[in-house]
């Protein structure tokens, strides 16, 4: 190699200096060599070794970058490749977290710390430990804070959304809006990330009771130019956000749209997680809202060729799920012990309870195969389908024509409105 002038040292110099500024490990690592040799034809051998030694470090630093990523891509793909995780995959990200724990302990630089909080946010969020992930956020938060010269609007709102979805998880609604508004002013409209958190901003309205703010979320991102350029799997996602929308707002009262979106919920096969064990995600929701329609409508003849399935659904699926499990128990009991009060009552007592526990077990590991999909909070489905009814007091007899049930005429109480929160 030939050696180089004066100018073109101070030259080398400076590109050392923002290569190191700015972790351009792979730049830094030609510098120290071109600097090195120039050192080396000059005869000053203290100088040489310094550099060897530098130039010594930035390639371990260069290997474990390399690693660092390795971690990050593996992980990623066998999310892509499962469809949504599943406890092999929570076993890959923990190795993974705990291996670049180590690595940025070793070099703790932007880089490496970066993709450490990307895979530690992802790896608690495998296991469902939503509050150990949204802590992790806040580090995440603090940590590009201290590395100013790598500000990027992106890199916040990564995190920003990861706390938001978290935050639903535990029906943590102040920090989901928190994490909401970030997002709002970070991510450019049109983006696939933009998409990602309109789904995210959407359920948080629909948590909150906004229907009508969820209607204009739900506007904006389906009539959006771009809107073409989103994944199958999101467009039947979307699909199944607008049935649970008219659902709120009571539109199934129309016969022929009720039909038409019992007939559209029973052709997503995209929404079911690839990951072979899981029925723990879209399609729980799914099958959810199909049993509401048909309550909606008082189909209790088609309710009754569904709850034997349904009921081994919920035996099979269901068990790591305690409100899940128990909310499916109480669309059951509505279908098949509508005239019986204390039936009804019991389950409603075991739902309150699994409420709690699933409250508790949130903030723990859950064997779950993927995230549950829950539209509409389970509590504000009860009420719904409780005040629709009427219960207390009312018996119903089976019309065999229409596959309704109506009052029989010897009821006159005055219905009694139930609570989740009763004490």
């Amino acid at each position: 190699m030939f050696g180089i002038g004066g100018f073109a040292v101070k030259a080398a110099r400076k590109g050392l200096q923002d290569a190191i500024k700015f972790e351009f490990t792979s730049n830094t690592i030609q510098f120290l060599r071109l600097l090195s040799n120039q050192a080396s034809q000059s005869g000053l051998n203290h100088e040489v070794l310094k550099l060897h030694r530098e130039t010594s470090h930035y390639l371990e630093l260069f290997a474990s970058e390399i690693k660092a990523e390795q971690y990050w891509e593996e992980l990623v793909a066998s999310i892509i490749i499962t469809g949504s995780g599943g406890p092999p995959v929570a076993k890959q990200a923990v190795a993974a977290r705990l291996a670049l724990e180590a690595l940025y302990a070793t070099h703790p630089t932007f880089t490496i710390g970066f993709l450490y909080f990307r895979v530690s946010i992802l790896s608690f969020r495998l296991e469902f430990k939503y509050a150990e992930a949204i802590g992790v956020c806040s580090e995440a938060m603090a940590f590009l804070d201290s590395h100013p010269q790598f500000d990027s609007p992106y890199f916040p709102a990564e995190f920003a959304l990861q706390q938001l979805g978290c935050a639903l998880q535990l029906k943590d609604y102040k920090v989901a809006s928190e994490a909401a508004t970030m997002c709002s002013r970070k991510w450019k409209s049109g983006n696939q990330n933009w998409f990602v958190f309109m789904e995210s901003l959407f359920l948080l309205r629909m948590h909150e009771g906004d229907y009508a703010a969820a209607m204009k979320i739900f506007n904006e991102a389906t009539e959006h130019p771009r809107y073409t350029i989103v994944d199958e799997h999101r467009h039947q996602r979307w699909t199944l956000y607008g049935c649970y929308l008219e659902y709120a707002q009571g539109k199934f009262k129309d016969a022929a749209l009720a039909t038409k979106r019992l007939n559209a919920l029973r052709r997503m096969p995209m929404l079911t997680t690839k990951y072979g064990k899981d029925k723990a995600g879209f399609n729980l929701a799914i099958r959810v809202l199909e049993f509401l329609i048909l309550l909606d409508r008082k189909k209790f003849v088609a309710l009754e060729k569904k709850i034997e399935s349904f009921g081994r659904y919920k035996q099979r699926y269901l068990q790591p799920d305690p409100e899940g499990e128990a909310f499916v128990g109480f669309l059951i009991a509505m279908a098949r012990d509508l005239a019986n009060k204390s039936v009804i009552d019991e389950v409603l007592m075991k739902l309150k309870k699994a409420a709690l526990e699933g409250d508790r077990e949130r903030k723990k590991k859950i064997s779950l195969n993927a995230e549950s999909l829950v539209v509409i909070p389970y509590e504000k489905l009860v009420a719904n389908t409780l005040t629709s009814f009427q219960l207390d007091g009312i018996l119903h007899t089976v019309n065999s024509k229409t596959g309704s049930r109506t009052p029989s005429k010897k009821t006159s109480r005055r219905p009694v409105v139930h609570s989740l929160h009763r004490t």
